[in-house]
């Protein structure tokens, strides 16, 4: 711990702070007005009390992510233009990213933010005054009023029947007009899927959406603003050009200038296999690389002839070049948060060097933490502030006290350990899993990275305006280097065991269990380290739990506009259908079921069921078979190795599985689904598929009477026949379709038809990811994913 009280209170400060964010951030309803006058108050009166700054730090924290939060709210689509093609003028306001089918960018309306009447009542900010303050009489006067962000896509087709001119070539910066179909941030709800509103909320993005095909683009104007986004657009697409075809060529340009979207999918996920992920993102260690070389140079040249009158300058100097180079560098790279605490470090380092004084790295880091969560609440919702803060920690606190090694290796050695201990919570949260190989691949890819890829890639960059060529010759050294690194990736990837996936928590338990790790490093009495150690223990050795013996737990997915349904038993594991594969890239299995299973602990599925071959029902399975073993696939498709057939059963701990359909007549595709009953003590499920209401009338009434129901063809009115709904007598009918999907499934006619049988309708567009557990004495109504972990950002109906 650090001597000076004084630190200690720094310290403190900042750990309040922080409190202070994250108790808005686990709740659903931002508090009210008089809440926070409330807290603050009682605030005021501790810390007066108490006579220490805790209180009221920790009401500033509830205070400005209130604040902050309110704007992003105040932001979001008017309801009444979702679904509509608006023309819209604006600027691109970030580096296009592109693949094979469409170009991403956000786009920043002329005319954006709450209306002029509402912003006052929409608890709007300064900040959003900006779109305000246009002149209805000026450029684009007529269009409506938007948010100030929109995360747009042009996809490379135009939808089916559709016609367009050859795709234009968007920039950062360039003035546009566009026509576009927009909505609100909406995301998947699932266990240990990605959170696409928070990810909305973070970047401050109040819509998505994609250019319309109804009129063609027309650029304005080619460089309308945003100097900084212009400038690492022109630097990705001179890398790009540069290293060509090079498996790296992505990466060089995320290491350049933070452009991460351009790293492929498989690539992350075998930096995330291998332990390796910290490096791709531009870190303090790189800017803090680039400061010291500025700031080297400066006092290099203060040693020569001409400089000797102004020598005193010389510390000066070194600072403030030193410190802004960091500060080009980061807002290059996209200013995410391990740059901006690092430039912030940097800034009370250099001050705190003009004024000769010292300072503890403890109050450093923590004067950093302060100003990071001041200037955006939200970053405590993002991978990079734990990784960077957890990283930094644990440096420093086996900087002092008696972990500290004498030696480079040993040093190296200790350093390396410290940094892993400290990151494992934030890791398995974050990332759904530990590896053991990232011990093994880090003691290569640091200083690989560090001293030969990052200098290479940085070099380039800073000489690019002077010498391209030489700097294209360094990025193509950086991509032949780092090119090299793929064969010993994959194969450490590939290796028996690399992964283990404990249960990830929660936000509250990543706060405690950072916290532990850190303070399991930290110069404290060994009590106290023991305690730590056994605290990220049992939160590392947690596992999912699993249904009991003749249990089954049955969890509908939310993967949109498709179907994916996971079957547990006690030891066994069925997967009924993989989701779509989806138009922007990727599919269901990729972005949804990997997670999950990672998320459950399954390394394994034992048995896949594809009831029929749509791409709604089938799209997923590829990437699913890529990322796990797979015992056998049964689908209802013909030709295939094992078709499903009525009157196939087994038995898996004590829960009975019946196919009911197909038989060995001929069927339409969606007809031929396989149709599957389980069975775990009292209760029963039937997993249906697309089939249609002829098919229902075929199908042994006394056999399909079930407490859950998946709703046929997802709530179509070509299913859920009258008879068939009688038959079943379901508790509840679970549906998997997509919000606000265009054909308006599940129908409103249909919905009511299985109310007034006495179902009650849950579909995964409103509810998330649904999970049934039968077996039990009672069957409890579920609450679904999204209503059970309703935050700020998604809360709503």
């Amino acid at each position: 711990m650090d001597a000076n009280p004084a630190h200690g209170k720094v310290v403190g400060v900042a750990l309040a702070l922080l409190a202070g964010v994250l108790a808005v951030h686990l709740r659903a309803p931002l508090p009210s007005n008089g809440e926070l006058g409330g807290l603050g108050a009682v605030a005021i009166v501790l810390a007066a009390w108490r006579r220490t700054p805790w209180p009221i730090a920790f009401a500033c924290g509830l205070a400005i992510t209130t604040i902050e939060a309110r704007a992003i709210l105040a932001d979001r689509l008017d309801p009444a233009l979702a679904g509509e093609v608006v023309q819209v003028t604006g600027r691109v306001a970030s580096v296009p990213v592109r693949d094979e089918d469409r170009v991403q960018f956000v786009f920043a309306p002329d005319r954006c933010g709450p209306r002029p009447a509402d912003s006052l009542a929409a608890g709007g900010r300064a900040s959003d005054a900006r779109g305000v303050a246009a002149s209805a009489a000026g450029p684009g006067a007529g269009e409506p009023w938007l948010p100030c962000r929109l995360r747009l896509d042009r996809y490379a087709a135009p939808r089916r029947g559709a016609t367009r001119m050859p795709d234009p070539e968007f920039a950062a910066g360039e003035r546009w007009r566009l026509s576009v179909k927009l909505r609100a941030p909406r995301g998947l709800a699932n266990p240990g899927g990605f959170d696409a509103e928070q990810r909305a909320a973070i970047d401050r993005i109040g819509a998505t959406g994609y250019v319309h095909d109804e009129t063609e683009p027309v650029r304005l104007e080619r460089e309308a603003g945003f100097p900084i986004e212009r400038a690492r657009g022109a630097i990705a697409a001179a890398i790009s050009a540069a290293v060509g075809e090079s498996p790296s060529g992505g990466l060089v340009q995320a290491l350049a200038v933070g452009v991460q979207d351009a790293v492929p999918d498989d690539q992350w996920t075998l930096f995330r296999l291998t332990g390796i992920t910290h490096l791709v993102a531009i870190s303090g260690l790189h800017v803090t690389l680039f400061a010291l070389v500025v700031a080297g140079g400066v006092r290099r040249a203060f040693r020569l002839r001409p400089f000797g009158p102004i020598v005193r300058w010389r510390v000066p100097a070194e600072v403030f070049l030193g410190i802004g180079a960091a500060l080009g560098y980061s807002l290059l790279a996209g200013w995410s948060v391990p740059t901006q605490r690092t430039v912030l470090m940097l800034a009370v380092y250099g001050a705190a060097k003009l004024g000769r004084r010292e300072i503890a790295p403890s109050t450093l880091l923590s004067a950093a933490l302060v100003a990071v969560l001041v200037h955006d609440p939200l970053a405590a919702l993002t991978a990079g502030f734990w990784l960077s803060f957890g990283a930094v920690g644990s440096i420093l606190g086996v900087s002092v006290g008696p972990l500290r090694a004498p030696g480079t290796v040993r040093t190296f050695v200790v350093t390396q350990g410290a940094v892993t201990v400290a990151l494992a919570p934030v890791l398995a949260a974050l990332f759904g899993g530990l590896t053991w190989a990232g011990t093994v691949a880090n003691v290569v890819a640091i200083p690989a990275y560090s001293f030969v890829a990052v200098p290479l890639v940085l070099g380039g960059t800073a000489i690019m305006p002077l010498l391209p060529d030489v700097a294209a010759l360094a990025w193509r050294g950086a991509a032949a280097f780092l090119d090299l690194q793929w064969a010993p990736l994959e194969w450490l990837a590939a290796l028996p065991g690399v992964g283990w996936s404990p249960v990830p928590p929660g936000v509250g338990w990543l706060a405690i269990g950072t916290g532990g790790a850190l303070l399991a490093l930290a110069p404290v009495p060994w009590s106290l380290r023991t305690a730590a150690v056994a605290l990220v223990a049992a939160m590392l050795a947690g596992r999912a739990d699993r249904p009991l013996p003749g249990h089954a737990w049955i969890t509908m997915l939310d993967v949109g506009q498709g179907l994916a349904i996971a079957v547990e038993t006690h030891t066994r594991l069925l997967l009924y259908d993989t989701g779509p594969s989806y138009r922007g890239g990727g599919s269901a299995g990729q972005r949804v079921i990997v997670p999950w299973l990672r998320h459950r602990g399954w390394t394994h599925v034992h048995r896949m069921v594809i009831s029929h071959g749509d791409s709604d029902h089938a799209g997923g399975a590829g990437d699913v078979l890529a990322a796990v073993t797979i015992g056998g696939v049964v689908s209802g498709e013909h030709g295939v190795e094992w078709p499903c057939r009525a009157g196939m059963a087994w038995a898996w701990d004590g829960v009975q599985f019946d196919f009911l359909h197909p038989d060995d007549a001929p069927y339409g595709k969606n007809d031929g689904s396989c149709v599957l009953r389980v069975s775990a003590g009292p209760h029963r499920a039937l997993l249906t598929g697309d089939i249609t209401a002829a098919v229902e009338g075929l199908l042994p009434q006394q056999e399909i009477a079930a407490d859950v129901v998946s709703v046929p063809h997802h709530g179509s009115r070509t299913s859920s026949s009258e008879g068939f709904i009688a038959a079943v007598g379901a508790r509840w009918a679970a549906v998997g379709a997509a919000h606000a999907n265009r054909w308006n499934f599940p129908r409103t006619d249909i919905v009511e038809r299985w109310e007034a049988a006495g179902a009650e309708v849950i579909v995964t567009a409103s509810a998330g990811a649904v999970q049934y557990r039968l077996g039990g004495r009672s069957l409890l109504a579920p609450p679904g994913w999204r209503r059970a972990h309703e935050r700020w950002w998604n809360a709503g109906p």
